[in-house]
């Protein structure tokens, strides 16, 4: 019976993971066997174009004529030219000289650097041999990536400026992220290699250069005066690559992407108005109850994955009718496992969650009730509980109850809507408006009973 929601639980673990390992990405460079290098002569005859010694990622300028720094590939080139030939002029597509041939002649080995960005490059270079004469050589330079390197300035992470992968596959060389302190905000520069180009046509993202004719854009943003520990986004770009396939990336404000674990502890208290039917010794029951509620939750993949315990019990029945039946107190025990689904969103959040419900009601002369009863239960949140702004949340929640161990039922199952309404913009732990309504039906031979619950409260963060 548990094995499907165990199963379920681990599937979700394992995908929160996957996607959250991507959310930010320091790459090292492509292996040094992926990269492919061709001498081709004027005469059009193809030999090698040597070996690379090293590869690393930069921030350089393409052109001396560039405002700032762009990503770039900086590969280290070992090959071979005649010895009596000199530099007379060098240009490339998508690779740039960044450190030059040596003065003088050119010996049997030549070491030097170039800048690559693109898959795909080449540099064409003019040589004068001893006798005065011209020669001309391309090294064609090719690299194989499987999916785009996310390049990003330190000065984001002191910002608190990030970026997120939501699709990524398309292949071309990188996308970079730079950041430019400006006093009251931030200058925010997206860049993409030169071989891709700009999606311009997914909706939500952002529509710039639709001729393709600039490689970066820019965006300026006001600095948040709160810190910022739950995602802010700023805006979505995307790309494609030379055969249509796409990226998506988010990038968003978060003060810490590394939040130390820690354990969220909440209390409430509300005020239940119930209705209970029981066929079997024709009770029916109308009661005012005062209710507390206690709960723990404690994140096991920062921001994607929880895990949660919750108690409610009525303490005190404040009136009950009619007088000749006794009043009856319930209690619920809930073991969750919830996992938030990466929409990029800014405005809402939607979260899933699975695991075991208990429930019990106690009546003190047995003259009526069920024993204890349980069984697995799913909830599905959606709101917006962030620091710094006054969070909202609706969900809806389905728990088989039972006592012979079934997993669904039509039948002996709880169901329940509710609502919650923080009543400050600025805490950090606000107190908030609860409301939740609850209709349960179920059968403990002999015993059959049917409960509605409507619940008005208020729940303090800890």
């Amino acid at each position: 019976m548990k094995s499907p929601l165990i199963l379920t639980i681990l599937i979700l673990a394992t995908s929160a993971y996957a996607w959250g390992s991507d959310a930010e990405v320091q790459p090292l460079a492509p292996n040094l066997a992926r990269i492919i290098l061709r001498m081709i002569d004027a005469h059009g005859e193809i030999q090698s174009g040597g070996h690379v010694t090293r590869m690393e990622w930069v921030w350089s300028k393409a052109t001396p004529t560039d405002v700032m720094d762009s990503p770039a590939l900086r590969v280290w080139l070992e090959t071979q030219l005649p010895e009596d030939w000199q530099v007379e002029k060098i240009s490339g597509t998508a690779v740039t000289v960044a450190q030059g041939f040596g003065a003088g002649p050119i010996g049997k080995t030549q070491t030097f650097a170039v800048d690559l960005r693109a898959r795909n490059g080449s540099l064409r270079m003019i040589f004068r041999d001893h006798r005065n004469r011209m020669s001309e050589n391309t090294l064609a330079i090719q690299l194989n990536v499987g999916r785009p390197y996310v390049i990003i300035r330190p000065e984001c992470t002191a910002q608190h400026v990030h970026l997120l992968a939501n699709k990524v596959e398309a292949r071309h060389l990188f996308v970079g992220l730079s950041c430019v302190d400006t006093g009251d905000g931030v200058d925010v520069y997206f860049f993409r290699s030169n071989e891709s180009k700009w999606d311009n046509q997914t909706p939500g993202l952002v529509r710039f250069d639709p001729e393709g004719k600039y490689i970066a854009f820019k965006q300026h943003f006001g600095k948040p005066h709160l810190e910022i520990k739950t995602p802010r986004g700023l805006f979505q770009v995307g790309t494609i690559d030379d055969q249509g396939r796409g990226t998506d990336y988010s990038v968003f404000f978060q003060s810490n992407t590394s939040l130390p674990r820690h354990l969220e502890l909440y209390a409430g208290a509300a005020l239940v108005r119930c209705h209970l039917n029981e066929k079997s010794h024709d009770v029916a029951l109308t009661q005012y109850a005062f209710n507390v509620r206690v709960g723990a939750k404690y994140p096991l993949i920062p921001d994607t994955l929880f895990a949660s315990l919750d108690f409610n019990g009525d303490v005190v029945a404040l009136e009950h009718g009619p007088r000749d039946v006794p009043q009856a107190h319930f209690f619920g025990l809930d073991g969750l496992i919830g996992y938030r689904l990466p929409l990029g969103l800014e405005f809402v959040d939607l979260t899933i969650y699975g695991g075991w419900y208990y429930w019990a009601v106690h009546v003190a002369t047995n003259r009526y009730g069920i024993g204890p009863l349980g069984g697995p239960e799913g909830f599905l949140t959606l709101g917006k509980i962030k620091d710094g702004s006054r969070g909202w949340q609706i969900w809806m929640k389905y728990a088989t109850i039972g006592d012979h161990g079934q997993l669904l039922s039509t039948f002996d199952h709880e169901l329940g809507i509710g609502a919650l309404l923080e009543l400050s913009e600025h805490s950090t732990r606000p107190f908030a408006l609860t409301a939740e309504f609850k209709n349960a039906h179920a059968v403990s031979q002999p015993n059959q009973i049917e409960l509605t619950a409507i619940s008005l409260g208020i729940r303090k963060e800890f």
